[in-house]
């Protein structure tokens, strides 16, 4: 049975049951076809000749013509009738009716399936001629053959054979074509389930297992592209704990000598004790801040954090942001270059978070970039979004930092140097840009610039 491959199993199943209606119906053919092949031969009965299955000529028109010996050696009978019942009968009658109606002799003839009967008037008596037809005496005859009896049952068994057998071919087929993906399917889960990566089924077979197929493939992909992530994650985790020992290990350590130095009375002179104090202060200032942005960073990843989105005039907002960092803008000697519709244009949006996240923007610009150098704060409106854009044409990133800039502990120099950063700003900045279900992007060349775009969802 050759099937196509990529039918379905409903089609195949239909198949199936028409190819087994099919076996069913040879099987029949089959049967008889041995049946009738040397039945013939097995009975030995001259009268049973092909020739002899019309027996009207036994029958004549006048009952007095009737060769009565030739009738009963056919195994027929005669019936004299009177008055409806059957008062007398000539050979062995074969028959249970022994009553008789007008209908009856009219119907008898085509209603009787069995025996070829005839009805004569014989003057005042009537009698009724039966002779049985050429299957029934075929069939009396290998009943009453102890070799047609043997050979009938023997026809019947090889039939049933050869009708097993061609289910046994076709069934053997149809399972084989099902186990097959299913093994293959069941060899690629153990593997999975054993710690093999790079899995992947293929085979083409019914639609239905070819889905599954494709499930499967899916589902490895997921997993495989969860387990990278996690092992990201586990590396950005140890990363983050190293960058955090890192950057409170320097603080703590001159809080600690500092201290040690004032408790053994090393500084006796007020101003050094001022000093010293000073520098305790600042640093433990460094401390709280690195602490601070570790809590927010944490806050902001964490999966039950929400929003306080409310609708906002972001024209009016930037404004603000503006006048917040304007002196620091200015006591660092840049330049400041802004371009915001009068017109108001508005936004789900949470201030404080919001502010955070370009807030650091600014900050970084300030914090890398020298004296001189221009920042230009715009808004652009689009059809549905409005993008907010924070340039400055400083020193710029290098290529291969801006591909991480946005992860933990990432700083545009690669130094590790205590420079009042947490290398946690811009990741922090994303971490909020996504929560408003917005984009960030990032456009820098060493010498020429960086300028971060930051897209909102506008209503």
């Amino acid at each position: 049975m050759n099937l196509k491959k990529g039918n379905s199993l409903y089609s195949i199943f239909i198949i199936n049951s028409i190819v087994a209606v099919i076996i069913f119906i040879l099987g029949i053919v089959v049967f008889f076809n041995l049946l009738f092949f040397k039945i013939h031969k097995i009975i030995d009965d001259k009268y049973l000749e092909i020739h002899d299955n019309k027996i009207n000529y036994l029958f004549m028109k006048n009952y007095n013509d009737l060769d009565i010996s030739k009738i009963l050696s056919e195994d027929g009978w005669i019936e004299e009738i009177k008055n409806g019942e059957v008062v007398s009968v000539q050979g062995i009658k074969k028959d249970k009716k022994n009553k008789y109606l007008i209908e009856d002799l009219i119907n008898e003839q085509t209603q009787n399936k069995k025996y070829e009967t005839r009805a004569y008037k014989q003057g005042d008596k009537l009698y009724i001629v039966k002779i049985p037809n050429y299957q029934e005496k075929l069939i009396n005859k290998i009943y009453a053959n102890q070799k047609g009896k043997i050979y009938i049952i023997m026809s019947l068994i090889l039939t049933i054979i050869i009708v097993s057998v061609m289910f046994l071919i076709v069934a053997i087929i149809s399972i084989k074509r099902i186990s097959k993906p299913l093994k293959i399917l069941e060899n690629e889960i153990n593997k999975m389930s054993e710690g093999y990566s790079n899995l992947s089924v293929n085979y083409n077979s019914y639609k239905e297992f070819n889905r599954i197929k494709e499930a499967f493939n899916s589902t490895v992909i997921q997993l495989e592209k969860s387990e990278k992530e996690k092992n990201m994650a586990q590396d950005s985790k140890k990363r983050m704990i190293r960058d955090i020992s890192h950057d409170l290990k320097t603080p703590i350590t001159s809080i600690l000598g500092y201290s040690k130095a004032m408790l053994d009375d090393v500084v006796t002179d007020e101003n050094d004790k001022k000093t010293y104090l000073n520098y305790i202060y600042n640093k433990t200032k460094r401390i709280n801040y690195l602490v601070d942005e570790l809590f927010i960073f944490s806050k902001l990843d964490s999966p039950g954090y929400t929003l306080n989105l409310e609708k906002q005039d972001i024209c009016e907002f930037l404004r603000e942001l503006i006048a917040l960092y304007y002196i620091d803008i200015e006591e660092n000697n840049f330049l400041l270059d802004i371009d915001i519709p009068e017109e108001s244009i508005y936004s789900m949006i949470d201030t404080k978070e919001l502010e955070r996240a370009l807030g650091n923007i600014i900050t970084n610009s300030i914090k890398y970039n020298k004296s001189g150098t221009k920042i230009s704060i715009g808004l652009i409106k689009e059809v549905d979004n409005i993008c907010i854009v924070i340039e400055d044409n400083g020193v710029g990133i290098s290529e291969d930092v801006i591909e991480k800039i946005f992860d933990e502990f990432v700083r545009a120099d690669e130094s590790r140097k205590t420079d009042g950063g947490s290398g946690l700003g811009l990741a922090i900045t994303k971490k909020i840009i996504k929560l408003h279900d917005g984009d960030i992007k990032i456009y820098s060349e060493v010498g020429t610039g960086t300028r971060f775009d930051i897209r909102l969802r506008r209503i």
